[in-house]
C-alpha cells in the first residue's frame, strides 16, 4: 500500500493529493469561536480562485465611494450594525477621535474605508462576505483585494495593498453574542509571508508565537500576539487593538529563546509589553460615512476633510481587484 501511494504521489494526480493532505492537516480546536471550516474551501474564505488571482490597483472618486464599494444594506443578510461604508480614522482626524473623553491612540496607515457587502462577482471571480448564523461571523473580508477595502490615492495606497497581498491578509468579523455589541476579529494569513503589522515574521517565528494552522499554508494569528476587537458605541465602533498581551510575563529561558530567534522589531514590542505588565493597547473610531441605503452620513464631510491633509491624492481612493485585461477601470 505504501508503494502504491508513492506511485500515485509521483503521478499526474500527485499535486492534487498533496494539496488535499495539506488541507486536512488543520483541525478545528475545541472552543473555537471563529468562522466555520468547510470541506474543500479555504478556512474563513475567500474562494481559492480569488485568493490565487493576480491583482491590480484601481481607483474610485473620493466623493462617491458608494459607486464602487460593495457594502451591506437591507436584504444583504449582513447584520445591520455593519451596513454601509466605514471610515477607519487611524489618524485621529474626526470629531470623535478629538474628543478628550475618547482614548485615541493609533499609528496612521493608508487604509481608510471598509465595508461588509454580500457575495457578488463579475462572471470570473466572486467576492464579498456572508453571515454565518452558527458562529455569528461576517466572513471573509480580504484586505488585499475586492471592493470592500479602500486606501488613499497615490503610491501609499498601492503599497498597503502590496503588503496585504504578500501575506493574503484576511479577516473574519465575529459577533460575540446575539446583541451584536462586540465583535472579535480573526485574522488569517500565509505563514510563509506572515507579518504583524509592518514587521515580517515568517513561518518559524509564526510557529514560535503560536499561529494556529489554518490549512493550505495559512495560519490564524493568535490573540495573545494581536487581539483586535470592535465595541459598539452611539457614534459607531471603537476599534481596539492589543499587542503582545500574552507575553508580559516570560521565563528567563523563553525570553532568551525569543530574543535569539525573533525579528528585532518584534522582540522590541514584547519588551514594551513586559515593561507595561500588559499588552500595548490602541484605539481608533470606525465611523459610518455612507449608510446601508447608500446615503452619506454626517461624518462624510469630516472624512473628505481628512483626505485633504492626509498623504496621497485627495480626489481619489485606491482598491485592488483581480486582473481582467481591462485596464480602463
Amino acid at each position: 500500500e505504501d508503494w502504491e501511494l508513492l506511485e500515485r504521489l509521483a503521478s499526474e494526480e500527485g499535486p492534487a493529493l498533496r494539496a488535499a493532505a495539506w488541507r486536512d492537516m488543520a483541525k478545528v480546536p475545541e472552543g473555537w469561536a471563529g468562522p466555520k471550516r468547510l470541506p474543500g474551501e479555504l478556512w474563513g474564505g475567500p474562494s481559492r480562485e480569488f485568493a490565487e488571482a493576480d491583482f491590480e490597483i484601481r481607483w474610485m472618486p473620493s466623493a462617491h465611494p458608494e459607486q464602487r464599494m460593495n457594502f451591506a444594506g437591507p436584504g444583504s443578510g449582513i447584520p445591520a450594525p455593519l451596513w454601509g461604508i466605514w471610515w477607519m480614522d487611524q489618524n485621529g482626524s474626526s470629531s470623535v477621535a478629538k474628543d478628550p473623553s475618547y482614548p485615541f491612540k493609533m499609528n496612521w496607515t493608508p487604509e481608510v474605508l471598509a465595508s461588509f457587502g454580500p457575495v457578488a462577482g463579475d462572471g470570473t471571480f466572486t467576492w464579498g462576505a456572508h453571515y454565518e448564523e452558527e458562529t455569528r461571523c461576517v466572513t471573509p473580508v480580504p484586505l488585499y483585494g475586492g471592493p470592500q477595502w479602500a486606501g488613499v490615492g497615490g503610491k501609499a495606497g498601492g503599497k498597503v495593498f502590496e503588503a496585504h497581498g504578500k501575506c493574503k491578509n484576511t479577516i473574519s468579523f465575529c459577533f460575540t453574542d446575539d446583541t451584536h455589541e462586540v465583535i472579535q476579529l480573526y485574522q488569517k494569513m500565509l505563514l510563509e509571508n506572515s507579518a504583524i503589522g509592518p514587521i515580517d515574521v515568517g513561518p518559524v517565528a509564526a510557529d514560535m508565537l503560536g499561529f494556529m494552522d489554518a490549512g493550505d499554508g495559512y495560519g490564524w494569528v493568535p490573540h495573545s500576539v494581536l487581539n483586535m476587537t470592535m465595541v459598539r458605541k452611539p457614534w459607531g465602533w471603537d476599534r481596539v487593538t492589543t499587542f503582545m498581551d500574552g507575553f508580559s510575563e516570560l521565563s528567563a529561558m523563553t525570553e532568551w529563546f525569543l530574543w535569539s530567534t525573533l525579528p528585532s522589531a518584534l522582540w522590541d514590542l514584547i519588551k514594551v509589553a513586559q515593561d507595561l505588565q500588559h499588552g500595548i493597547e490602541s484605539h481608533y473610531p470606525l465611523l459610518q460615512v455612507v449608510d446601508g441605503q447608500g446615503q452619506k452620513t454626517a461624518f462624510f464631510q469630516e472624512f473628505l476633510a481628512h483626505l485633504r491633509v492626509a498623504p496621497g491624492q485627495a480626489d481619489r481612493l485606491s482598491y485592488a481587484m483581480p486582473k481582467t485585461g481591462d485596464s480602463s477601470r
